[in-house]
């Protein structure tokens, strides 16, 4: 470790909180000041604008992760479950998302997972049993 006293440490520790408040109020001015701009390109844009334009949709939040949730089913099911059954089960859970095509963000996160596996005699997905 450096040759640092503890009240230099404390003092560095200061100003990057310090420099961090300064940042996070200049971001929120910054939001409120685009939160103008885009009322106005929206009342210029008139009602048949598009909805989404110059809107910034928050992105949905869950308790638990895709992962997780996933996992939570397929250990109740022991045959495992075809993709679009797991798809109903997630969403039926109440698993929040934004997503146009919820089953491909699913199929992404089994394929990338090692924790799932697809059995392609039966087209289920199936959790790998921990060894």
């Amino acid at each position: 470790m450096s040759d640092l006293s503890l009240a230099q440490l404390e003092r560095m520790v200061a100003k990057r909180r310090s420099s961090l408040e300064g940042l996070q109020k200049k971001r929120r001015s910054l939001l409120k000041d685009l939160e103008r701009v885009d009322k106005q390109i929206a009342s210029l844009q008139g009602p048949r604008a598009n909805a989404r334009a110059g809107s910034y949709a928050q992105r949905a939040r869950n308790e638990k992760s895709l992962q997780t949730v996933v996992a939570e089913i397929l250990t109740k099911s022991k045959k495992g479950l075809t993709l679009r059954a797991l798809a109903e089960r997630v969403l039926g859970s109440g698993y929040k998302t934004n997503s146009n095509n919820f089953q491909n963000v699913l199929y992404q996160c089994l394929y990338n997972s090692k924790r799932f596996e697809h059995d392609p005699s039966t087209g289920n997905y199936v959790i790998v049993e921990a060894t």
